[in-house]
């Protein structure tokens, strides 16, 4: 690794002597040292009045300050840290919370943890939270799947064992990056072929994207630049745009008998609540998804 930080560093030089050693401080500040900070500005500019928002991979830094920045409660699996920044948080409004009653909210990660696999699902990528509110009762989960998505069929079969056993009387409503693999036909095992499709049949639950095409729906775009170690998986210019590096990973999850979805869900990944076809993360838009 040093020969080749040392091989771009002169390319670099040679290139773009006065300029790249400002713009990688930039970039580093954009999406790196100032990304928590960044993302809380993004979500209170253009969500503050959203009742529920999902987060995952969440750091620490973003949790302590989005308790602080947001008018909303953070919600976060007990006895877990902010260390790996793999937290999966639930926000929730403050204003349509219960203000009577110590039972208004209560974390239940334990209890789909003690239903999945040993080392199934990391600790923190799990947070399930049942909560009173003035707009009814709600089993609210997040969740952050493994590579290739293998943890998310047990993860959701075991969630809608809860809310059918444990809280009927409760809406759910899971939002999740599913973690796709790039190839579904290409896993082995006992989880067979990936299909969000057939593990939605299978819990009797629709989602988010209901009705829509999906062969053109993506909520990430990571084109790797050869500014990285890892060659392999650099994409000539050319290739940019190549479907492959686009897949849709998020979706938000329910029950049809409980949720209707009124008009179709939109994506943004400007901060402007606007979409376009443009690789994530940018400087304006810290987030690798839509």
């Amino acid at each position: 690794l040093a020969l080749f930080d040392a091989v771009y560093t002169h390319l670099l030089s040679v290139i773009a002597p006065s300029t790249w050693q400002a713009l990688k401080r930039e970039l580093r500040e954009d999406l790196f040292e100032n990304k928590a900070s960044n993302c809380i500005n993004l979500l209170r500019d253009q969500y503050v009045d959203a009742d529920i928002i999902f987060v995952q991979e969440a750091s620490e830094a973003f949790a302590a300050r989005a308790g602080v920045c947001l008018n909303h409660v953070v919600l976060r699996p007990t006895g877990v840290d902010g260390r790996r920044s793999q937290m999966s948080l639930v926000l929730i409004n403050a204003a349509i919370i219960c203000d009577s009653g110590s039972n208004k909210m209560r974390d239940v990660t334990d209890k789909v943890m003690g239903q999945l696999k040993t080392r199934c699902v990391e600790a923190g990528d799990l947070c399930v939270f049942r909560i009173s509110t003035r707009k009814g009762r709600f089993l609210l989960a997040s969740f952050h799947g493994d590579s290739n998505g293998r943890s998310t069929g047990p993860v959701l079969a075991a969630l809608d064992r809860l809310a059918k056993e444990r809280y009927p009387d409760h809406v759910l409503i899971f939002g999740l990056d599913a973690n796709p693999p790039s190839d579904p036909s290409a896993l082995d095992g006992p989880e067979g072929r990936w299909e969000m499709e057939g593990l939605l049949a299978g819990a009797g639950m629709s989602s988010c994207w209901a009705g829509q095409d999906l062969r053109d729906v993506w909520t990430t775009f990571s084109a790797r630049t050869y500014l990285q170690p890892q060659l392999h998986k650099a994409v000539p210019l050319s290739r940019v745009m190549d479907p492959a590096h686009r897949r849709l990973k998020d979706w938000i999850l329910f029950y049809g008998a409980q949720v209707v979805v009124e008009c179709p869900t939109t994506r943004d990944n400007t901060g402007h609540g606007k979409f376009e076809a443009r690789v994530m993360p940018s400087r304006g838009f810290p987030s690798d998804h839509a």
